[in-house]
């Protein structure tokens, strides 16, 4: 299983350090990140991230959080599948003690279900 995150990053099972069914965070390298991982930082955002950098649990939350937004700013739905949200929990089940998503919330909510019908 893998999920685009972005350019640069994916959710994955396909990276050794991936157990019992459980995603990593991998980047174009094929470094692995849990959810207490620190992104590292491109040099050109290096002052910007110097002090306030991005844990890869603010990261998953942040891209299961998307929407998809008409030109007026109305919430038209969540970007993410039924799969992604189920993948991101079980990766941010792995801290317990950091930040965490409820699927069955994110499912019965007004955003999930403007543009997804199970």
């Amino acid at each position: 299983m893998e999920y685009n995150i972005n350019n640069q990053y994916y959710l994955t099972t396909d990276n050794p350090a991936s157990h019992y069914g459980i995603p990593v965070v991998e980047d174009l390298d094929g470094n692995a990140y849990g959810p207490a991982s620190l992104l590292p930082v491109p040099e050109k955002f290096k002052n910007v991230f110097a002090v306030n950098r991005n844990t890869c649990d603010n990261f998953i939350i942040s891209w299961c959080e998307a929407y998809t937004k008409d030109n007026d700013g109305n919430i038209l739905g969540m970007d993410r599948t039924k799969e992604e949200i189920i993948a991101a929990a079980l990766f941010l089940g792995q801290c317990p003690e950091g930040l965490q998503i409820n699927p069955d919330e994110i499912f019965a909510s007004r955003e999930w279900k403007l543009n997804h019908k199970d």
